[in-house]
């Protein structure tokens, strides 16, 4: 700030007899530019609030979580491609290279509550609805015929299931984006989950808080960095 006399203070003046002084403060616009790179740069928390054990798969309620993690309250699963791979074609044009995503969902553990005994946290079910993907948080940066996939994870399960897979050539170079949140916060349908009937506790009638670890997975599509040569 500019005002030594009031520190933290920019203070613009105008004494009334033609002497006028401005005001300035300074902040800073950063980026950290990568080239050559693949990158997981966000992965979603989803919160379902209260479903009945057994009951019909409840919608995503909100973004939180109960545990310190890499995920994020906006519901944003976010890739950053800035690979270029030598089309094949004698003109030496580039395209992007491609990549997948996957998800497993691990066995859910009480973090309040006494669950059934012998319960192990398999049988959850989390479906994931496609979403339109977009370069950026704005919903109108469209990537053309890209969408999330439909994935069904299921607690315990080892197996890695897509959630995002792209082709090369399919998409610009920089952030692909798919938001599994209500931008309004209210619940939605992108993301459900299944409780089984075992998860209820071995006393009736009972509350249990459950949480589970999502393991995402980015895996790169092997690419061509040589040019063709011609003839």
């Amino acid at each position: 700030m500019n005002d030594a006399n009031k520190p933290g203070m920019a203070v613009a003046f105008d004494d009334g007899a033609g002497n006028i002084g401005a005001a300035q403060a300074f902040s800073d616009a950063n980026v950290t530019v990568i080239d050559g790179l693949l990158t997981l740069d966000k992965v979603p928390d989803f919160g379902f609030g209260t479903a009945a054990a057994g009951g019909p798969a409840v919608d995503l309620q909100n973004n939180s979580s109960t545990i310190k993690d890499d995920g994020n309250d906006s519901g944003i699963l976010q890739v950053t491609d800035s690979r270029t791979d030598k089309n094949a074609a004698a003109s030496n044009t580039t395209k992007t290279a491609g990549f997948n995503v996957t998800a497993q969902l691990g066995n859910f553990k009480a973090t309040n509550g006494t669950p059934a005994e012998g319960f192990d946290g398999s049988g959850f079910i989390l479906n994931m609805n496609p979403v339109q993907l977009t370069s950026s948080t704005n919903a109108n940066d469209v990537i053309q015929g890209a969408n999330s996939e439909t994935a069904s994870l299921v607690s315990g399960d080892t197996k890695d299931t897509p959630v995002m897979a792209l082709d090369a050539g399919s998409y610009s170079k920089g952030a692909i984006i798919a938001q599994f949140g209500a931008k309004t916060g209210e619940p939605n349908s992108d993301v459900q989950l299944k409780v089984p009937s075992t998860a209820a506790g071995k006393d009736s009638p009972s509350s249990i808080s459950y949480n589970s670890i999502i393991t995402w997975t980015l895996t790169p599509t092997a690419m061509n960095t040589t040019a063709p040569s011609e003839g």
